[in-house]
């Protein structure tokens, strides 16, 4: 659908030398991955913990080869991890393991690829601060590392700990999952909405501040098709593509022109209509149906990519001309893939995120070159 909505009025985009080409990027804390159309995934950015994944320790300006030659399906930057699935449905983890994040029974920083254990099959996984998650490919949800405030949901009532997959205690199945910060979103295949961990300022979106050690229903009986756990937020798209936000709005990252934090979903302004979005750290960004990309919330790095003098509280439109396939929000970066498939960085960059073989932080859409 997307493709065909611009075949009659995409401006052609520009060959760029070297630019890596992709059919997946995902921007983590303060690195970025992609997956080549092979299934070869590539890092770049910090690398101090080892969430490169190339076997080293050492941050690199350009993207670099994922150790272990796995053809993955699916790859997700975390923070200061990563974690992958191969066509297989082998789960795979990297990076730092604070908190037992990996899933392999250790507490040890891996610098290559690492097999989750417990011998589940899944679909995609998500990872955060304390904790990880993950959805098998039978819809059944599995979290582990640490629940200090129910992140694992497993309906502790105190303080949990698990160095491998235990089951979200919710006799729910999910269709889709994500994780970022200290609390976990999912979807169950009718497109209800259920979230778990941290509550301190809404983004499980249960009209309460209170923290939930078990999924519990978003409120509104929406019926969603996406969504997408931020640092302190949700957001998720409705069947017909109108995006809700909830959750922290200190920098305006719901998208609905005020700065007030809300705990149920609120509509973003604008009146888009939506193919995707996506919450990074502090800050949203969403593609329209027909490719274009907007961006709201914290700008202090340039991660919204729009003209001075937007207003951040609402969706701008991201500079560049550029049509993108899809986007996705960091810490303080955003990444995205044209429907060319080129791959494009802006932001924060002092540790190479961006790609560009510099640590100049970006205001506008910079190749990522290989």
């Amino acid at each position: 659908m997307l493709a065909a909505a611009c075949n009659d009025d995409s401006p052609v985009e520009p060959h760029i030398p070297g630019q890596l080409t992709a059919i997946a990027v995902t921007a983590g804390s303060e690195h970025t991955c992609a997956i080549t159309a092979g299934g070869a995934a590539y890092c770049w950015g910090w690398n101090l913990s080892g969430q490169l994944g190339d076997a080293d320790s050492t941050s690199q300006l350009q993207p670099v080869p994922v150790a272990g030659g796995l053809v993955f399906d699916t790859v997700i930057g975390g923070i200061f991890n990563t974690c992958g699935v191969t066509v297989s449905g082998a789960a795979y983890c990297w990076g730092s393991n604070f908190s037992a994040r990996l899933g392999d029974s250790t507490e040890e920083d891996r610098t290559s690829p690492v097999g989750v254990r417990g011998g589940l099959s899944f679909a995609t996984l998500r990872s955060g601060f304390f904790h990880s998650c993950g959805l098998t490919t039978g819809g059944a949800a599995y979290c582990w590392g640490y629940g200090n405030v129910g992140q694992l949901g497993d309906s502790a009532t105190a303080p949990s700990f698990s160095l491998t997959p235990i089951p979200v205690r919710s006799g729910l199945r999910f269709s889709t999952l994500s994780t970022f910060n200290f609390h976990t979103c999912a979807l169950t295949p009718a497109g209800a909405a259920y979230c778990w961990g941290s509550n301190n300022s809404g983004p499980l979106g249960d009209s309460s501040l209170t923290a939930r050690s078990a999924p519990t229903r978003v409120v509104g009986g929406f019926t969603f098709r996406s969504v997408s756990a931020g640092g302190f937020h949700t957001c998720a798209l409705t069947t017909d593509g109108a995006a809700y936000c909830w959750g922290d709005n200190g920098y305006g990252q719901l998208g609905n022109g005020a700065g007030v934090d809300r705990s149920f979903p609120v509509p973003v302004g604008g009146g888009l209509v939506f193919a995707e979005v996506t919450a990074g750290g502090t800050h949203t960004c969403g593609v329209t149906t027909s490719g274009i990309a907007y961006c709201w919330g914290s700008n202090g790095f340039g991660q919204l990519g729009i003209a001075l003098g937007n207003d951040p509280t609402k969706p701008a439109r991201v500079l560049g001309g550029l049509r993108f396939l899809s986007l996705s929000a960091g810490w303080s970066h955003t990444c995205g893939i044209t429907f060319a498939g080129a791959v494009y960085c802006w932001g924060y960059n002092h540790y190479g995120q961006l790609g560009t073989g510099d640590t100049t932080a970006s205001y506008v859409p910079a190749p990522v070159l290989r």
